[in-house]
């Protein structure tokens, strides 16, 4: 019936404290994840599971509440669960002051918050062991900073990297510094929350994507260094598909703004600092505002974004996405919420019962 699936497991894999990894172990961790008591951040990954079962030491069994397409993909990510070892973290304690053992090339030494996090090699790991004895994650929020330390040679690697240092290394401009550059790292989107007025109004919705020149930000927030898109899938990729989406298009924006009755009232777009954000909503404001659009830029602490948006109070927004594997996690998210003001997945409050239905088909 497409509902329970056996997993063998690799034998001789050691926890960090030296105790074998065993079914047991596992049925443990799947069990934590899926307890919503324990606010584990795979319990949506793992939602279509209803229990898991030791088959014998080695062998595990895990049994659907429904058929699942995109479970193995989501066995995939770290983030689904993570092998722990049995008991090693107790019911409701939704910040561990500790981390059990886990089965990686590194093992874990030390935490201290906003500061580092510090690994070092696991020498019982069983595949291939890791090249250096210890890896020191430091916190670094400056870009400034962070791209100084790298310079001096205080740090081996940055990421999120500013993009004029990006240009200036590709150039050949600044000496002893490398990139790697990801072929997909991840997306950007402008979200509207249409469940609320005045965005749910469709009009003033398209009005505002015909308004907007993606090259534009593109060029002034990642200096040409991504493409534009208007889905989750990039051009290429097998999920990508050939759909007609609203164009840069001045005049037609203007002509919507007058037909959705917009009469020059203060839009408010919200974004995270940290992020570029600043930089890709004063382009944004300055576009709309060609096409007679004001639009106060609103940018929150990462926190306090997070829970306007689960509210529902805001009014449209600058956001980020992950890379996917399958296209269901990539477009759930819009699937229909119970609560408008308390939105889980769906910040955005769109809610269209033929798109739940072929989700679900």
């Amino acid at each position: 019936d497409r509902k329970v699936y056996t997993f063998k497991l690799r034998r001789g894999v050691k926890f960090h404290n030296g105790a074998e990894m065993t079914a047991d172990d596992i049925k443990f961790a799947i069990d934590y994840t899926i307890n919503p008591k324990n606010g584990a951040y795979g319990l949506e990954d793992l939602s279509a599971v209803e229990r898991a079962e030791v088959v014998d030491k080695y062998a595990l069994r895990m049994h659907l509440k429904q058929p699942n397409p995109v479970l193995l993909a989501a066995l995939t990510e770290i983030r689904s669960f993570s092998a722990i070892p049995k008991e090693s973290l107790g019911e409701g304690i939704r910040k561990p002051t500790t981390f059990p053992p886990g089965t990686g090339p590194f093992k874990f030494v030390e935490w201290l918050p906003g500061q580092r996090i510090v690994f070092a090699r696991h020498e019982d790991y069983w595949g291939q062991k890791a090249n250096v004895d210890r890896v020191v994650m430091k916190e670094i929020g400056d870009n400034t900073v962070r791209f100084t330390a790298l310079q001096a040679g205080d740090v081996d690697i940055i990421e999120r990297t500013p993009y004029e240092w990006v240009q200036q290394v590709i150039e050949g401009k600044i000496k002893g510094i490398g990139i790697a550059k990801a072929a997909r790292a991840g997306a950007r989107n402008l979200e509207f929350n249409v469940a609320d007025p005045p965005f749910n109004n469709k009009k003033l919705r398209l009005a505002i994507a015909h308004a907007l020149d993606r090259k534009e930000i593109m060029q002034a927030a990642y200096l040409g260094l991504a493409e534009t898109g208007d889905q989750r899938f990039p051009n290429g990729h097998y999920w990508h598909f050939d759909i007609p989406a609203p164009q840069y298009d001045p005049n037609k924006a203007k002509a919507l703004l007058k037909e959705a009755g917009y009469k020059g009232e203060t839009l408010e777009l919200m974004g995270n600092r940290g992020e570029v954000a600043e930089v890709e909503g004063a382009v944004i404001q300055a576009q709309l505002r060609k096409v007679g659009v004001k639009v106060e830029l609103k940018i929150l602490e990462r926190a306090s974004a997070l829970e306007a948006r689960r509210q529902g109070k805001y009014m449209f927004k600058l956001a980020g996405g992950s890379d996917y594997a399958d296209p269901l996690p990539a477009y759930e998210e819009y699937a229909c919420e119970p609560d408008p003001r308390n939105r889980r997945l769906n910040e955005s409050g769109y809610c269209d019962k033929e798109y739940d239905a072929l989700l679900r088909k």
